[in-house]
This record gives structure tokens, sequence and C-alpha cells, in this order.
């Protein structure tokens, strides 16, 4: 019995010798080292890797499945950074970024539990020649590490604070900008889009929205097709294409009205 205490007694102080607790991080720390590298509005890299080559985002939409984009801001408040997190590009959560190490270099702990496995979050950034990736890690109850998905900064702008402009500004980037001619029209027709979701030399249209969220059926598209919403300043009303994009052409359609853009150059 005295040796079944004993194993019992060694057992806990071994658990508890492995239980780490999170090394917190000075505030300044946070704000000079970790918030210039992570700030900014991120998108799931494998759907910016998959956009390039499927030129529609109804095709990539599935790699928005789950954390799609994440935005983080500057806003640091009793030690945390303040951000969030769009799932599935529909819905989205406020997220907390704790200045506290999470389990692997360079990491963040969050305030992010799935409430169904109970899974726990960290943010993990990584530094190349190239690029800066950011990884959202999952851990179970026992530290085992779940899930790992990477991101990619598409913009350093979070003014607008909103978690989905950056798959917005990926999509406009990598698929529209530029300045196209419209075949057939005399005189010849100019067109330009640019990465801020602004247009010029279509119609009366000043702005253009790239539809982004399938997990919704929208009763004025067709199922299965890209679309672009067009508005003009002072309407509430926009007007919709469907689009397809075949090398350096972008074909638009409307009932019956088909354009034919030829992109002369990117923006």
């Amino acid at each position: 019995m005295k040796n079944i205490l004993q194993i019992a007694c060694i057992t806990l102080l071994f658990a508890a010798c492995n239980t780490k607790k999170s090394e917190a991080i000075p505030t300044d720390v946070l704000k000079q080292r970790y918030l210039p590298v992570i700030k900014g509005s991120w998108v799931a890299k494998d759907y910016v890797d998959d956009i390039e080559k499927t030129k529609s985002p109804v095709a990539s939409y599935t790699k928005l499945e789950g954390p799609a984009a994440i935005i983080i801001t500057d806003k640091v408040k009793d030690n945390k950074i303040a951000a969030r997190v769009s799932f599935n590009n529909h819905d989205a959560i406020n997220l907390s970024v704790f200045a506290k190490k999470g389990r692997t270099p360079n990491s963040l702990t969050t305030n992010y539990v799935n409430t169904d496995t109970a899974d726990k979050y960290d943010l993990e950034y990584t530094v190349t020649p190239t690029d800066t990736i950011l990884t959202l890690r999952s851990y179970n109850r026992d530290g085992k590490e779940i899930t790992a998905k990477k991101f990619v900064r598409v913009n350093s702008n979070t003014v607008k604070d909103d978690v989905g402009s950056g798959i917005q500004f990926t999509v406009n980037k990598q698929l529209l900008s530029g300045t196209y001619m419209v075949e057939g029209t005399r005189p010849p027709l100019t067109i330009t889009f640019k990465n801020s979701g602004s247009v010029t030399g279509f119609e009366d249209f000043d702005a253009y929205l790239v539809g982004t969220d399938f997990s919704f059926n929208d009763p004025d598209e067709i199922v299965g097709s890209d679309y672009i919403y067009f508005e003009k300043k002072g309407d509430d009303n926009y007007f919709s294409y469907d689009f397809k994009i075949k090398a350096d052409t972008l074909i638009l359609s409307q009932h019956a009205t088909h354009y034919k853009l030829v992109k002369q150059h990117k923006q």
C-alpha cells in the first residue's frame, strides 16, 4: 500500500511539473516585437494559392471552410491585441491575442476555444526571406496539436476593421485589377478596376464587389456561377453581372447583354 501511495505521489508530481503555464510577455514587448509582425489582414493561404489557379471564387470557395480570414488590429488593451476571425467567409467572431507565449516559438495564446471539442488555439508567425506566414494551431486537452492552418498577409491596412476585406482585396487584386479595352465598341471603351473596389469607365458605376460568400444561394444569381455587384454613388440598388475569366479576357454577362474585356495592364 505504501509503495502504491509513493507511486501515485510521484505521478502527480511529474504531471504538475509538466503542466507549463504560458509565460507572460510585457506589454512593451508585445507592441514592439509582435504587433508589427502580425498586424494586418490575413487570408487562408490555400485560398490565395487556389484562386490564382482557378480564377473563380465559386470554384475556390471550399478553401475558405473553417477559419477563412483574420484581421489583427493595432489596438492593445489589458495586455491583449484585438482581432477578428472569419469562418467560411460568412460568420465572424472577436478574438483576443494574449501577451502570453504559446506552445511553439514565436507564438501567442488566444481566447478562442472550439466549443465542440474544447480545443484551444495559438497564433504563430514565421518570417521567411520573401513572406510572413501566420499559422493558427489548435491543441486538445492533452496539448496535442490537432490542426494547423496557414494564412498570408494581403494588406497591412486595418482601418476598416472588416475581417472580410482581406478576401475581397485578394480577389480584386488577383482576378480583376487592371485596365481593360472593351471589344466591339466605337470609340474604344476603357474600363479600370482597382484593388480598392473602385471602377471607372463602365457605364456610370463607381464601385464593384465580387461575390465570394457561397454559403447561401442568392436568388438573383445562377447557382455555381461567379458574379460581380456594381454600384452607383448615391444609389442603394446594385446591378449584378456573371463573369468568367479566360487568360487576359474578362467576360461580363447580364441576361442577353455581354461584354468582352481584354486586359491591357495590371494596376
